[in-house]
């Protein structure tokens, strides 16, 4: 996006704000409902300007945070900063954080060893289409379904070698990431994800049986919370959609929107990125070059995923978790 683009973007949000305000009116009854999102429309904005995602969370952060504090800025501070050293604290987030950093040690090692690029030169002898390609990296997405994160780091790492070699464009292969990590995360019967909103469920069933036994509603669910869970599979629209969506335009290579001349530029170029793109975490800078001399052969990488896929399982089943 242009500078002139972005600036006319930020203006047409300003004076919709501003107009959904006027319009709206505060009343006894009703006081204004449009504040609460302007938290999370300033950080979408901030993002998309700055290419800064953290200062932009923190920034819609202590918007929010500056309303509870009745617009003290002094009191926003010392509100978002108490937000999050609770939540940088707390036992669940901890570990879902050191999860990942032993994920992403764990894809560093498999790639510094060279056998995700063996592994990637051992397919591409079979795979020699963009739509192959695409759709190894649509496949791998549903196999690692445990957790979303890891999901991006290992799908994302093990397709990219191939599909550079295929001419497929990075922008197809962050849409394929994304669009079988969440989602997949989110329908597979057994995932962090689904760990986490178990959870969710099991607390908000039991502050409902506390007002049931108090007298201040009916009836609590009778029901756990998995059934529960498993129960709203079949509504989790987005999730499905997103995952068919994205296997017909691999299968298909039907392609729209930026998505197009990204994709014209990679196959009649080469060039899998556009010209002056900068992204946000070169992995040849972060991870360094992958061995080449001595390289540690495929079935390490294979075996190595498959171990990390069965003892995550078993350690979920185990602990319960």
């Amino acid at each position: 996006m242009d500078r002139g683009a972005l600036v006319k973007t930020i203006v047409i949000v300003i004076v919709l704000i501003i107009s959904l305000i006027a319009f709206q009116g505060p009343t006894a009854e009703r006081p204004y409902v449009v504040f609460p999102l302007l938290p999370p429309l300033l950080a979408i904005v901030l993002a998309i300007a700055t290419r800064q995602v953290l200062p932009a969370l923190f920034a819609g952060i202590w918007v929010g945070a500056l309303m509870v504090a009745g617009y003290n800025p002094i009191m926003a501070t010392t509100q978002t900063l108490q937000w999050i050293i609770e939540n940088a604290t707390d036992s669940w987030n901890a570990t879902i954080l050191i999860f990942d950093f032993i994920i992403g040690a764990f894809v560093g090692v498999l790639y510094a060893s060279g056998s995700m690029h063996a592994l990637a030169r051992i397919i591409s002898r079979k795979v020699k289409s963009a739509r192959g390609s695409s759709f190894i990296g649509w496949l791998l997405g549903v196999l690692i379904f445990f957790d979303d994160y890891t999901n991006t780091i290992v799908v994302g790492n093990t397709a990219r070698p191939l599909t550079d070699r295929t001419r497929v464009s990075r922008e197809l292969l962050s849409y394929i990431v994304d669009s079988t990590a969440a989602p997949v995360a989110g329908l597979a019967l057994v995932s962090t994800w689904i760990g986490y909103e178990v959870g969710l469920i099991k607390n908000s069933f039991q502050s409902l049986a506390e007002e049931a036994a108090k007298g201040e509603i009916a009836f609590a669910p009778d029901i756990s919370p998995y059934a529960a869970w498993l129960s709203s599979v079949p509504f989790r629209f987005y999730s499905i959609l997103a995952i068919i969506l994205v296997l017909l335009v691999v299968l298909t290579r039907r392609h729209f929107g930026p998505m197009l001349p990204a994709e014209h530029r990679a196959v009649s170029t080469g060039k899998v990125l556009r010209d002056g793109a900068k992204p946000l975490m070169p992995t040849e800078t972060v991870l360094g070059e992958p061995r080449t001399k001595k390289q540690t052969p495929a079935w390490v990488f294979v075996v190595s995923v498959f171990l990390l896929v069965f003892v995550t399982l078993l350690a979920m089943w185990y602990t319960g978790a």
